[in-house]
């Protein structure tokens, strides 16, 4: 059982790590189709950049649960979780910011209506 534990936590780090980097090189790509004119909007591909990052992080914070008492398990296990942890008060801040920023747009020009041109005049 211990051997089992040992390839479980492996996987775990590698896929921690592939969670990482897999959606940077996916970013890298996704702007170079973007600049070549192959693809024409980027806001699918956040999320799926996204989707990627936190599947892949929960699957390794799973085989990071399951393989504990070894150290690449350990690794796995705390790795994915900084991870997802950043992930989400990130998240947060930017859904905060979205917020803020859709209730105070001070460009942003408030066309009035006919009834209330005419309540002015």
């Amino acid at each position: 059982m211990p051997e089992a534990n040992g390839r479980v936590g492996h996987i775990g780090l590698g896929t921690s790590i592939t969670g990482l980097i897999l959606p940077i090189l996916l970013a890298i790509v996704f702007a170079v189709l973007l600049d070549k004119g192959i693809l024409h909007s980027q806001s699918a591909y956040y999320g799926l950049r996204g989707l990627l990052f936190g599947v892949l992080e929960l699957v390794a914070l799973g085989c990071g649960i399951v393989a504990r008492d070894t150290r690449s398990g350990k690794t796995g296990m705390i790795l994915s979780g900084i991870s997802l942890v950043l992930m989400i008060i990130v998240l947060l801040f930017f859904a905060n910011f979205a917020r803020i920023e859709q209730q105070v747009s001070p460009g942003v020009q408030v066309q009035q209506t006919e009834p209330e041109l005419q309540k002015i005049k």
